[in-house]
């Protein structure tokens, strides 16, 4: 068992943690809780919100398995999912029709997609997973590169006050049979997330880690890579954000 734990980790340290974790089955377990009826919900908020026409083109950056891609897809026939997980694109493909939602593997930092989009949202703290600032602003200019003037980000993002108030914990959820150890603890500019669990008599570990941004460095980097802040929201009910809110979501346009 000490070996599995070992490989494990060097896995970890050779690769970025959000390409074990994300391609693991495993993630898609542990959050489980989060299904189609939960995008529905935020996907009507949003279209509601943005009274978002048919013809209206939308990016799912970070889609994962396409929860909100195939929400989005009843009221927008132009939605594409991209994500980094060959796995959950792989998912999504085969429960699409090929044509709408339309699902890609790409890097946020890097991601070519040869067309523009009406809207770009980034959902379920999909940013901030790269070790540096400058990693997160490229995920920033990528999209910038795909959206003509007028064009509205969303982020979702986790609310940084209210994780730095809560600090450190140490959770164990029960998931199909599987005790997930769940240790949460904060360095000086990231939140980390510690992940093991036993299961057909091997060890696992992964990891979690997000860029901890404050509210006023995060809008500056919006800013800077060309957009104008719109509007902040604390929730999936798009209530007033302040510090002690649940999420931290921001909608600007491109300039």
């Amino acid at each position: 068992m000490q070996l599995i734990k070992e490989i494990s980790y060097w896995m970890s340290e050779k690769t970025p943690w959000f390409s074990n974790w994300f391609d693991s089955e495993f993630y898609h377990i542990l959050y489980s809780d989060r299904n189609h009826k939960e995008a529905d919900l935020f996907v009507k908020k949003l279209v509601d919100y943005f009274q978002i026409a048919k013809y209206q083109s939308i990016l799912d950056l970070g889609c994962g398995k396409g929860r909100h891609s195939f929400s989005l897809a009843q009221y927008s026939d132009a939605v594409m999912g991209v994500d980094l997980s060959k796995n959950s694109i792989t998912f999504a493909s085969s429960h699409s029709n090929g044509l709408n939602p339309f699902f890609d593997v790409a890097d946020m930092r890097s991601f070519r997609l040869n067309k523009t989009f009406d809207f770009v949202f980034n959902l379920f703290t999909s940013f901030g997973y790269f070790d540096t600032l400058d990693e997160n602003i490229q995920v920033l200019d990528c999209i910038a590169s795909h959206q003509k003037s007028g064009g509205i980000l969303l982020i979702d993002y986790l609310n940084s006050d209210l994780v730095r108030t809560n600090g450190e914990s140490k959770m164990i959820k029960t998931i199909q049979g599987i005790d997930f150890h769940l240790h949460k603890y904060l360095t000086n500019d990231h939140v980390y997330k510690k992940i093991n669990f036993e299961h057909d008599g091997k060890h696992f570990e992964f990891e979690e880690r997000v860029q901890l941004f404050q509210k006023n460095d995060f809008e500056k980097i919006i800013t800077d890579s060309g957009y104008e802040i719109l509007n902040i929201y604390g929730n999936y009910s798009m209530d007033s954000y302040d510090e002690s809110s649940d999420r931290m979501i921001i909608i600007s346009r491109k300039k």
